[in-house]
């Protein structure tokens, strides 16, 4: 984390000296930035540096990823709204001066690339098997996500079904790829 700390991109943070050896107030300082949820509006964000790589940014391309990936098709008014939302909240984080644009390009680099790579190995059953030309199957994780997706034979349906027991109309009803809906 230290290599990846910047200055701060806007004067409007407050900046708390530093607390070298008084575990006490360090440890009253993280509590008071984790019960504020490290919001500058909670008055919780006492922070002099900002890290390369924007939270702020992963949280709306990866809403925007997963609506994209696994809501049916033909909602695409919704994909589009998403997809503008999310532009939107990035340039507002931009306008801001809360992050870099090297923060957030490189935010939005990384988030695209992990859900794409993990949703290609998740999707193709060749790719979930170790072997000498397959070096992904080399990574640390690997095992892990072979316990994570493997009885996972291939793609997802597109189905859904409504989670709650009311109303009862929503009930017996499931959504497929199309939009379309269809008694059960």
């Amino acid at each position: 984390m230290y290599v990846t700390t910047l200055p701060v991109p806007g004067m409007h943070f407050r900046c708390s000296p530093k607390i070298h050896g008084n575990l006490s107030a360090m440890f009253d300082r993280a509590m008071t930035m984790m019960f504020g949820l490290g919001l500058s509006i909670t008055g919780s964000h006492h922070l002099c540096g900002d890290y390369l790589f924007s939270g702020h940014t992963v949280i709306l391309t990866i809403t925007y990823l997963f609506i994209r990936e696994y809501s049916p098709r033909g909602w695409f008014i919704l994909h589009w709204c998403t997809w503008l939302v999310s532009c939107i909240g990035i340039f507002c984080i931009l306008l801001a001066h809360d992050h870099y644009t090297i923060d957030v390009v490189v935010a939005y680099f990384i988030t695209t690339r992990l859900f794409w790579i993990y949703h290609t190995l998740a999707n193709h059953e060749a790719l979930k098997k170790p072997s000498p030309a397959h070096h992904l199957s080399r990574t640390w994780w690997f095992p892990m996500f072979r316990v994570a997706e493997g009885n996972v034979g291939g793609v997802l349906p597109r189905e859904y079904a409504w989670p709650l027991p009311w109303p009862k109309r929503f009930h017996d009803t499931r959504f497929h790829y199309m939009g379309v809906c269809k008694q059960v």
